[in-house]
């Protein structure tokens, strides 16, 4: 964190000493921001120190919710965030602000106290006074994140609703972040410049004490088995979804509910399931990996015919499929893509040959792996967040991974690269 501030420093040098003869010249808040769309909405409080003394001349930060600091590196300078100072009885005030859900954010000079509040919705013409509050001495968070992934050069964590970062080294698969406001951190959030998406959730509702160094969980990831009891191809994708970093839950199809899945960060749907009572998912915000073919079309994932839309894999009638059915290998369709990660052309992902299973989405999906020697039967595909699927865009990200159970067992090391790079994809870490 050190080396953060220095690069803060060397940074920011220029506008922070504006800043600060702007304050010399008047104790009245000077407002940056704002852009020409803005409110006559007001935000107002005061900020106290530790035994309860008004702090004067404290630089104060009203920014939104979500702020990401990796894409607004000058708050004195960006349209969306408001910058101002306490007068002398601690009072900071900011007019003009648009309609948004803000964070408040103050930190001392010496970045050992500071104040968070989180989750102050405005509108238009409100009158916001949020509660006086006090600077407490910060905390540290330690992350264990996804820790057996080499980190992309360019990789940070961030709080969003504040100016905190620091970069993760790519030799590291834990890291500390110091200056943390204590109090309940609402997110964590990734950013490397190779994501799709600007803000990524590490975790939530992070209790952060003061002087203390917290432990913030990662992802929780709910495997949809066929029972109770784990089957062999089951427990090597628990043993899988572990090396991601991924906390996982594996609960029988037949207990699962919506509301089991709701607070998760990733489904995945075992190849075992029968999948008839998983309709739910379809509409579900959260991304969902099927392993299942049967449940493609109650996902929305592929049409309803089988045999032509999708086929379902029957162990049963395994000694009957003739051998040159049977592969070992399988052609990668899109070398660019997160989840191939640059493997291209044929490449074998089995220990011993197995019948392949396929389906066919739409145009609208992102084609990874297909059957080898016959591309339109497509193995393993993606519709990103927003992406229309058959009847519907998908509300998260959605992946067919069309890979049985009897598949997986023989999976070599390629196989399972793929289903970890689709665990990572789907939590938009790629």
């Amino acid at each position: 964190m050190n080396d953060l501030r220095a690069i803060r420093f060397w940074a920011c040098i220029v506008p922070v000493c504006a800043l600060l003869m702007v304050g010399c010249v008047s104790k009245s808040p000077t407002i940056a921001g704002g852009g020409t769309d803005v409110s006559n909405a007001k935000v107002s409080g005061a900020i106290v120190s530790p035994g309860g003394q008004p702090v004067q001349m404290l630089t104060v930060k009203l920014l939104p919710q979500n702020y990401n600091p990796l894409l607004h590196p000058d708050t004195l300078t960006d349209s969306e965030a408001y910058v101002g100072s306490t007068d002398s009885a601690g009072r900071y005030n900011f007019s003009n602000v648009k309609k948004n859900t803000y964070a408040v954010f103050a930190v001392s000079p010496d970045h050992q106290t500071s104040m968070f509040i989180s989750n102050i919705t405005v509108g238009n013409a409100d009158t916001i006074i949020v509660h006086s509050d006090s600077l407490k001495k910060t905390g540290a968070l330690f992350v264990a994140l996804l820790p057996n992934r080499p980190f992309l050069p360019g990789a940070f964590l961030f709080v969003p609703g504040t100016d905190i970062y620091t970069r993760i080294p790519s030799t590291q698969s834990a890291v500390t972040v110091d200056h943390i406001p204590a109090g309940t951190l609402p997110s964590l959030g990734y950013f490397d410049y190779y994501s799709e998406d600007p803000i990524i959730t590490v975790s939530k509702n992070i209790e952060v004490q003061s002087s203390c160094t917290t432990s913030a969980g990662t992802a929780t990831c709910l495997l949809i088995s066929a029972n109770s009891s784990i089957a062999k191809a089951e427990s090597l994708m628990i043993a899988h979804i572990g090396r991601t970093g991924l906390t996982v839950q594996a609960m029988a199809e037949s207990a699962v509910s919506a509301a089991d899945c709701q607070n998760k960060d990733l489904i995945i749907v075992s190849p075992l399931v029968n999948g008839a009572s998983l309709a739910f998912l379809k509409t579900m915000a959260v991304p969902v990996i099927s392993c299942q073919p049967a449940t493609y079309p109650l996902l929305d994932l592929t049409g309803k015919i089988q045999g032509t839309d999708f086929t379902v894999y029957n162990p049963d009638s395994l000694a009957t499929i003739p051998d040159s059915l049977k592969f070992l290998t399988v052609e990668m369709r899109d070398i660019i893509n997160p989840i191939s990660l640059g493997i291209a052309g044929t490449q074998v992902i089995e220990t011993d040959s197995v019948p392949m299973i396929w389906a066919k989405p739409n145009d609208y999906s992102k084609l990874v792996v297909s059957v080898f020697g016959d591309i339109s039967h497509i193995i393993l595909f993606t519709y990103d967040i927003g992406a229309q699927m058959i009847s519907i865009q998908a509300p998260a990200r959605r992946e067919g991974f069309s890979f049985h159970a009897d598949a997986m067992v023989y999976f070599n090391a390629l196989g399972w690269t793929l289903f970890e790079n689709s665990v990572y994809w789907s939590l938009r870490m790629r």
